[in-house]
Order: structure tokens, then sequence, then C-alpha cells
């Protein structure tokens, strides 16, 4: 039986403490997200998973960005001891170079898996100089682009084949896309819909880092209450007997909105389905979830044996 893995990426949300002052998680309907500090070192959720709290400092001073902590999780290389800092943004060179030979979507592709990152553009991104567009990609899309893999559009999502970062799609819709309105609910079926069809699928949200920096109660609330609906939905239509759900972060910020900038807080992992616990418990930084998926990964029919440590090895 083929394996596959549905990866969740969400920006910024790290492991607080369930203060509801100052962290939206606390009171959350479906509770699939809530780990709080207390409950550390690890957490059974609903629908059978297990959360763990991940290191996101690795080991550098400072509070930790998006660009490295990103590169790292997508390839299992410490990038920001790598470059001598934690990094905000969007990644160097340097950190290009890394996620264009090591992604996670490059490798599973060289093991002969249809992995894909799913997300919906805009635009289609190959329109511009390859040159202009460097200096402002994303870890993520930079990881697409490693793959050789076409970017999905506005007409994949409506077409049911993609999903954008805000999967309600209302921010397209307010800036004047014609795309269909979805609800949370509806948005974590399509999304189970599509990576029924693939072995690794790679899902970006990015709203809860935004709205942290914001420092709105209120809106993070809605932004985590919409976000647990749509985890919520995803697993309800997954086949567990096949198929895992790895939601993970790259640093804190939502789960603490009295600071105004990111935290050194855990970051967040949580699975379900096969393999679940066993993926999580390798987990204790960034660093770890890159080879603990492609160990996930290695029982699928045709991986050639040995070539897990062959790609991976520094």
């Amino acid at each position: 039986m083929a394996r596959r893995i549905c990866i969740v990426f969400v920006d910024g949300l790290g492991i607080g403490d369930p203060s509801p002052e100052t962290n939206p998680l606390v009171g959350a309907s479906t509770g699939v997200l809530a780990l709080y500090r207390e409950e550390l070192p690890r957490k059974a959720l609903p629908r059978g998973g297990m959360a763990v709290g991940i290191d996101a400092c690795l080991g550098v001073e400072g509070i930790p960005q998006s660009a490295t902590g990103q590169t790292t999780l997508l390839t299992g290389v410490n990038g920001a001891r790598l470059v001598g800092r934690h990094l905000p943004g969007f990644p160097n060179r340097t950190l290009r170079r890394l996620l264009f030979e090591r992604s996670l979507l490059r490798i599973a592709r060289q093991m002969g898996l249809r992995a894909a990152f799913v997300n919906a553009y805009t635009r289609l991104t190959n329109s511009e100089s390859f040159e202009d567009l460097l200096p402002r990609v994303s870890a993520t899309t930079m990881a697409c682009l490693s793959a050789g893999q076409a970017f999905r559009t506005l007409e994949d999502l409506r077409e049911g084949r993609a999903v954008y970062q805000d999967f309600t799609n209302e921010e397209l819709r307010e800036r004047g896309f014609h795309v269909p309105l979805w609800s949370p609910d509806t948005a974590g079926r399509i999304l189970a819909e599509i990576s029924a069809e693939l072995e690794l699928c790679l899902y970006e949200f990015f709203r809860t880092d935004r709205v942290g920096h914001k420092g709105d109660l209120e809106r993070a609330k809605q932004v985590i209450a919409e976000l647990e609906e749509f985890v919520d939905s995803l697993l309800s239509h997954i086949d567990f007997r096949e198929q895992t759900v790895l939601v993970v972060s790259d640093h804190g910020n939502i789960e603490d909105l009295a600071t105004p900038t990111h935290t050194r807080n855990l970051a967040f992992a949580a699975a379900w389905g096969w393999g679940a616990e066993e993926l999580v418990s390798a987990c204790s930084s960034l660093e770890d979830v890159h080879p603990a998926i492609l160990r996930s990964l290695a029982g699928n029919d045709g991986f050639r044996a040995g070539q897990l440590g062959r790609e991976i090895s520094p």
C-alpha cells in the first residue's frame, strides 16, 4: 500500500501559555491545534492526533525567522547556522541554493513519487525573468521550482486542483478575482481530495503570522477558528489507513500577542494517521522534520534501497 503525507505548513504558530488575554488558541472550538507549554513534551489531540513542540531557535542567538526556519524545515539543514543568523523574509542566495538542491519536493520527485506544492498563485511566476524573481521568492516557492513543478494557478483553484493561502478565497474576491467563496470546511475537503492523488502534498498557510504581528486578539481568534475548522475538515476526509496529515510551523508568533515580534517558543508539530506518533516523536527540532518525512515515505513501492541516506547526506 502506498504511503502518503499531506503537510500543512502554518507560519508563526508556536506553543505558549494558556492565557486567554494573549493566546487566541485558548477556547478554540475543535482543539486540533491546542498545545500549551504546561502540556509538553507531547499531547494527544482530537481525531487520534499527537502534538509536540519543536525547537525553532536552532542553537543560534536571536529570534527565529521565516527564511531560515522554513529552509530548515524543507531541507533538514540548519539554515540559521549556515548563514550565521536568523534571516527574515525571503531566503538569500545561500538558502536558495540549499533549497534547490535538497528540498523535500525535489527529493520526493527524485524518488519517483508524486509530490507537489498545491498553493494557487495569482499570476504565472514564470512570466517574469528568473533573475528578477529570485530575490523575492519564498522558501516554498523555491522548493516548487527545485522540483521542476509547474505553479498552480487560479484556474487550477476553480477546478479544485489548488488551494489559495487564504483558503476561503475571500481575499482574492476582494481583489477582484473571479473565484468561488469557500467555507473552511469546503477548503479542507478539497485539500484532502488533492492530496489523495499525491504521495507528498505541501500546502502553506501564513495568515497566522500576519495577524500575529498585528496583535489584534479578536481577529487572531477568527483566524485560528477558521484554521481549526479547515484542518478538522481535512482530517475528516483523509483515509488514515494509508495517509498521514502533518501540521507543522516554523516559529512562534500568534500564540503570544503581547509580543509584536516572533517568539522563542517551541514551534508546533502534530500528526494524524498511519505512523503519526512515530513521525512526531522523531522531531525535536526543525532540522528533524525533513528526514522524518523521508523515512516515512521510504516504504513506498519502487523506493530504491539506500537512496534515502544518499539524498539527505550533507
